[in-house]
């Protein structure tokens, strides 16, 4: 009875091995064929990410390419605006320098054609004058051919002393008035600060303190050469000064007067008188 017990439970334990082997290598070859595939599979999908990490680094790298063309392009572009812009400047600059020539040039015209009216008015008087001074000079003379033929000889030359007295009184006459007008025609007329005109042009901006806008200005009230800045009084410079509504103390404040001076002093004839630019040269080596 005992021997039948035992074969039965070493069948039983021998069965039960039987299996317990078999799930292990059940396990086992499940484990080695079925895990082959899925890292097969893995490994499959790795190498496509790592193409499409190619490709998506590739197209990386065309657009890096295409931001620094950009870059470069926007640099170009902001260079070339800052060159417009300084070029813009420049223009405005000479525009502005072109605005206060223009504004003194027509300044200066005015002034010239107020001179030149008041000289044609007086010019044509005085040729009036020369005319009728001439005419009675002529009927002088036939009065005294007339005297001459027509008396004795003491009256004759009684009549033709009177005669070339008359006619000495009316060539003086005529001589006197002749000066006066040339006189006043030479004479140039008051600015209109009611000071002495000027008889020369001189380059005021010469003078230190007086640029293009300002020498238009002054030439527009008559104010040409240095001897007029020179020779003003303090009631002249207060008059000007007030005219100068847009430049209040400039006048005495960059001493116009004594500057006007020492110009005269240094260069005495005035058709050597230098303008603003050959005087900037020269002042250096002096």
């Amino acid at each position: 009875m005992r021997g039948t017990e035992y074969a039965i439970a070493e069948i039983i334990w021998w069965m039960l091995a039987a299996a317990v082997i078999g799930a292990v290598i059940g396990w086992m070859l499940r484990y080695w064929y079925g895990g082959g595939r899925s890292r097969k599979e893995a490994e499959a999908k790795i190498e496509a990410q790592k193409g499409r990490y190619s490709e998506i680094s590739e197209e990386l790298g065309k657009w890096k390419v295409k931001g620094e063309k950009l870059v470069n392009n926007l640099d170009e572009k902001t260079s070339e605006l800052a060159t417009m812009a300084e070029s813009r400047g420049e223009l405005e600059t000479s525009l502005a320098t072109a605005t206060n020539e223009l504004a003194a040039l027509q300044a200066t015209h005015a002034a010239c054609g107020v001179t030149a009216e008041g000289h044609a008015g007086e010019i044509a008087a005085l040729e009036s004058r020369i005319a009728e001074l001439s005419a009675s000079n002529r009927e002088l003379q036939d009065q005294v051919a007339a005297s001459v033929a027509a008396h004795a000889v003491g009256s004759d030359l009684e009549s033709l002393a009177a005669a070339e007295e008359e006619d000495a009184d009316a060539s003086g006459q005529m001589a006197m008035e002749t000066e006066t007008a040339v006189m006043a025609v030479a004479t140039p007329p008051l600015t209109r600060f009611g000071t002495a005109g000027a008889d020369h042009t001189d380059d005021l901006k010469v003078i230190n303190g007086i640029g293009p806008k300002l020498e238009g200005v002054l030439n527009g009230y008559g104010i040409e050469s240095w001897e007029q800045l020179a020779e003003l009084s303090e009631d002249e410079i207060t008059a000007v000064d007030e005219a100068l509504e847009e430049f209040p103390g400039r006048i005495q404040r960059d001493e116009w007067v004594q500057q006007a001076t020492d110009l005269i002093r240094r260069f005495p004839e005035k058709v050597d008188r230098p303008d603003r630019k050959a005087f900037l040269n020269e002042s250096p080596s002096q």
